[in-house]
């Protein structure tokens, strides 16, 4: 008698240049230069995909890949009361990655536990507060 053994894949780190960090990291794009109100590039400290979930961590950068002085920004408050540290959550729906929650500010671990809210699997985060 046969038995059948299913094995879960662990979370994996896209590569940069892959086509699937590339669409992640575009995805993020849209909402936080809406947000900062020009164009971006990322510096990634964390970023793990498993079954069309990621999640990512790192800093918003300026095309030129300098810090962003956000006092030239809407985010200028932020800024000076909190973290900079972008935090977010995406999903792959149809083939597309769409941002499902995300931060540029912190003042906590806001992402603890989200997991179970959204049914994204625990191995992708990372829950330390940088």
């Amino acid at each position: 008698m046969a038995s059948l053994v299913l094995h879960s894949h662990s979370a994996e780190t896209p590569k940069p240049g892959s086509p699937d960090r590339k669409a992640i990291l575009d995805a993020l794009r849209v909402p936080v230069q809406k947000e900062i109100g020009f164009p971006v590039i990322f510096r990634v400290s964390h970023l793990k995909v498993k079954d069309n979930w990621a999640f990512l961590k790192g800093q918003p950068r300026t095309k030129d890949d300098k810090p962003i002085d956000y006092s030239k920004t809407p985010l200028d408050e932020e800024a000076r009361t909190a973290d900079e540290l972008l935090v977010a959550v995406l999903k792959k729906t149809d083939g597309r990655w769409r941002v499902v929650e995300h931060a540029i500010f912190t003042t906590d671990v806001w992402w603890h536990g989200i997991h179970e809210r959204l049914g994204a699997p625990a191995e992708i985060f990372d829950y330390s507060d940088s």
